[in-house]
């Protein structure tokens, strides 16, 4: 009697189970649908990030080589060597191909006849180190343009270097490397491959160590763009989903250009470096089409570990992981036995991973602050390192080169020679420009950026001391004469000895930095020598305002105080500034704005600014004569005599200055 009741009640709980499976069935379904869904707008999402975020570049000016040009001061050589241009050389001839870089119109006229050149042979003769010709294909020109050099890559954010490249610009024989060492079946599964997985698994339990992966590029793709790296099963879930989605969603070209673009293949500093084409640049300073079997064979077997593989680190480890990619190439007759022979046996050559992102640190720090400052809200500092921009500056970069080498040997010789030791230490700069363009060629703001990275040209403001001396006295030369009518010339005489000046309830009595006095001397001497009193009596005479105005005229912009002492050095200055002032002494009058930057345009190489410094005829230049006929005395005979014995022949004239307690030495001139 009892039986038939429990098996009732057992169809009627096995119903229910079956009925509440279904539904959770259901309900489960309908979450991991829209779980899917969630993932699929997410991956839409990823595709489409950073597609068109690319950075900014910013390259040196470019060099026009001419006819009776002195060839060791070119630095032809080096140039080529910069740009990666293979050249042949002879005691008499070089011979190159020059690229065909895309100039903008506002760098290099359309109508130039320098770009005649690009995409040419082009071959000098030299004779007793001049340049006595110049060919283009065979026809004789007077001069030939020399590109300009990527210099620095600017970032954004994110704290990453990527340029994106279309898959039909990407060489085949890299896409083969890479896809045969990652995912020979790439082209056959669907985003997972179970082959490859099983495969992984057994090698590595067999060898007791990661050796081989089991992602498919799909997967690898997804984990990059997530940008996370926590090992947890449901982000292993999540990136297989995400993968099966991507490959019903795109294709495989899609897939592949887009892995192509965002592999992460090393690091410089904090910047991480993603994608082939920065592959490219990072290893060896090259474009992709450059490369050789060797070199992409490199770059696809670093990818499965970037640090573990890394060329600069792990030399021997890059090289064995290079060989195993050409070997498997070989294996599946991607290449031949005779292309595997030649690409084992080639000598690699790595450029250092410093000098890839940025060639000369503190110059770009003041081009990035003259972009800024200039443009104002037109590009911002996020624009500046996204938006793919090009920067075309008036850098040197063989002179920038000399010139911190230059800073960074006499600081470390004068704190030998003064046995000064840590923590005290001394620092330095050089900022050098072109008078007459107003294009500043070199910029030092420091001993080393990979010591401290403020830098001294941009930033730093100084007393000139002496150095603003020749202002001053060319208030005096400009007004003429003195308050009794004697004529200011070179030989004009004045008394060295303890004077005292009032003015206002005021008193000043400046001081010999010697302590001594010279009796009576010449306007020259007084010069040479850099003797204050003189200086100071001359600047009084002559009216402090005179001088705020002449100084102003140079190109001073920072508020003067029409103080005596001024006359002697006394105002903290921007080297800049001080540059602006000598610049427009050497130009005889003629002020040309200093600028670092000559143009900037877009990635299609539409000009967005052009910088046209302005040039002004500030002052007379049969002064300006005078002055830099006493500014030559300094260096002949005076404080700076000691160039000569330096080794430096060049007719040169500045000035030096010494500051308050010898706290800062400074020399300003030029040749």
């Amino acid at each position: 009697m009892n039986l038939p009741q429990r098996t009732t009640f057992q169809k009627i709980g096995l119903k229910r189970i079956l009925g509440w499976g279904f539904v959770s069935s259901l309900v489960g379904l309908a979450i991991f649908s829209v779980y899917c869904g969630i993932l699929f707008h997410e991956l839409e999402a990823l595709m489409a990030q950073e597609t068109n975020s690319r950075p900014s570049i910013i390259y040196s000016d470019f060099f026009v080589l001419k006819k009776g040009d002195n060839f060791e001061n070119t630095f032809l050589t080096e140039r080529l060597r910069d740009l990666r241009i293979p050249f042949m050389k002879t005691e008499t001839e070089i011979e190159w191909k020059n690229p065909n870089f895309e100039y903008p119109s506002s760098v290099v006229p359309a109508d130039s006849e320098l770009r005649a050149s690009l995409g040419k042979k082009v071959k000098i003769e030299i004779d007793e180190g001049r340049i006595e010709s110049i060919e283009i294909d065979g026809d004789d020109v007077d001069a030939v343009l020399i590109e300009p050099v990527p210099v620095a890559q600017l970032s954004g954010s994110n704290r990453s270097i990527r340029d994106y490249v279309p898959l039909d610009k990407i060489p085949t024989r890299l896409l083969q490397a890479i896809i045969a060492i990652e995912d020979q079946r790439f082209l056959e599964h669907s985003g997972f491959d179970p082959r490859s997985f099983a495969r992984a698994v057994w090698v590595n339990l067999r060898e007791r160590a990661l050796s081989q992966g089991g992602s498919t590029i799909t997967q690898q793709l997804v984990k990059n763009l997530l940008g996370t790296y926590q090992k947890t099963l449901f982000r292993k879930v999540r990136e297989l989903i995400l993968a099966l989605l991507m490959e019903a969603r795109y294709n495989k070209d899609e897939i592949l250009e887009k892995y192509l673009n965002e592999v992460y293949v090393g690091q410089i500093g904090s910047l991480e470096i993603h994608g082939v084409a920065e592959a490219a640049r990072y290893l060896y300073n090259k474009q992709l089409e450059s490369l050789s079997m060797a070199e992409m064979a490199l770059i696809a077997g670093i990818i499965r570990g970037p640090a573990y593989y890394s060329p600069s680190r792990h030399l021997d480890r890059a090289i064995e992981r290079k060989n195993t990619v050409l070997k498997k190439m070989a294996e599946l007759k991607l290449i031949t036995q005779n292309e595997l022979k030649l690409a084992l046996n080639e000598k690699l050559s790595f450029v250092p991973p410093s000098l890839v992102n940025n060639k000369a640190p503190y110059f770009v720090d003041y081009v990035k602050s003259q972009v800024l400052e200039q443009l104002g809200e037109r590009i911002s500092a996020e624009d500046l390192s996204t938006e793919g921009l090009r920067v075309f500056t008036t850098l040197d970069l063989p002179l920038q080169r000399r010139a911190d080498q230059a800073v960074l040997t006499t600081v470390r010789e004068l704190e030998g020679r003064y046995k000064i030791s840590r923590p005290l230490r001394l620092e330095g700069l050089l900022v050098a420009a072109e008078h007459s363009t107003g294009f500043v060629r070199t910029l030092v703001g420091g001993r080393s950026y990979a010591e401290t990275t403020f830098n001294r040209v941009l930033n730093m403001k100084r007393q000139v001391g002496s150095t603003f001396k020749p202002i001053a006295y060319l208030a005096a030369l400009l007004k003429g004469s003195d308050s009794s009518g004697i004529r200011y010339t070179a030989a004009y005489m004045i008394d060295d000895e303890p004077w005292k000046y009032t003015w206002e309830n005021k008193s000043w009595s400046p001081k010999n930095y010697e302590r001594e006095y010279r009796g009576h001397i010449t306007l020259r001497e007084a010069f040479a020598n850099s003797v204050n009193i003189p200086m100071a009596k001359i600047a009084t005479d002559t009216g402090m305002n005179h001088v705020v105005e002449v100084a102003k005229k140079l190109g001073i912009r920072e508020p003067l105080t029409p103080v005596p002492s001024l006359s002697l050095g006394s105002i903290d200055l921007k080297p800049f500034e001080l540059l602006q002032a000598y610049s427009t002494i050497a130009n005889r009058g003629q002020r040309v704005e200093l600028t670092t930057v000559r143009a900037i345009t877009d990635e299609n190489g539409r000009t967005l600014a052009r910088f046209i410094p302005e040039v002004e005829q500030a002052l007379e230049p049969a002064v300006m004569d005078l002055l830099g006929d006493l500014l030559k005395s300094v260096v002949k005979e005076g404080t700076a005599k000691s160039l000569a014995a330096m080794g430096y022949s060049k007719v040169t004239r500045g000035k030096t200055g010494t500051t308050s307690f010898s706290r800062d030495a400074w020399f300003a001139g030029y040749s």
